[in-house]
């Protein structure tokens, strides 16, 4: 039986070219930026009045080129790639449609085009690309500051993968479940992670295998 494809909702978002978006279900937000912006949106959904409703604007330095939802120890965060070559990290405050900058990972050289995230031993990995082709991938981790008594967050560079002068389009990875239940089973404290960048520029794409060691 074909699939009927309907649209359930149009949102007016701006007159701008909507460059990337994600969805918090729990709170049902949307999270959007768009192009030659330097803001990303927060639009709430009133189920009472079946409409999205703008709720807050969040501006930061350069143009939001990419954006993802992610947790750490429960705690949730919005990652952002920006115009001013860096990736920012924002603690979420859905019941108070409020955004608040944490942590800024200034290590491209260039726009950072497209952010991922992943989640692996309760730990917290950032893949991101840059417009110069450069894969950056950090551990970010919550830590408490004894002194002002308040949690920060602290960053860690992995690894670099170089893609010369080509813009990246796309990250996706996926974990090796058989040497996942490999390692499992002999006891060995390392994850084999395969990265797919897709390149711009009729490029193609490039496929990498990352080994990550824990402690």
């Amino acid at each position: 039986m074909p699939y009927d494809n309907k649209i359930i909702y149009t949102l007016n978002h701006t007159k701008k070219r909507i460059i990337s978006l994600c969805y918090n279900e729990s709170s049902m937000t949307l999270i959007v930026s768009s192009a030659k912006e330097n803001s990303f949106y927060l639009w709430k959904y009133i189920s009472s009045k079946d409409i999205f409703e703008l709720k807050s604007t969040i501006k930061d330095k350069g143009m939001i080129w990419s954006l993802v939802l992610t947790s750490i120890q429960n705690i949730k965060y919005i990652i952002t790639g920006g115009g001013d070559k860096t990736v920012n990290v924002w603690e979420f405050f859905p019941e108070e449609n409020a955004a608040m900058k944490k942590l800024s990972i200034k290590s491209h050289h260039e726009s950072v085009v497209k952010v991922n995230v992943f989640e692996i031993r309760n730990n917290c990995l950032i893949i991101s690309g840059a417009f110069d082709g450069t894969v950056k991938i950090h551990e970010i981790k919550r830590t408490f500051n004894d002194e002002f008594g308040e949690i920060n967050l602290i960053y860690k560079e992995l690894f670099t993968i170089y893609n010369k002068d080509t813009e990246i389009v796309n990250l996706e990875y996926f974990f090796d479940e058989n040497s996942k239940k490999e390692n499992e089973e002999n006891k060995i404290n390392q994850e084999e992670l395969d990265l797919i960048i897709n390149l711009g520029r009729s490029k193609g794409y490039s496929i990498h295998k990352i080994f990550l060691n824990f402690n």
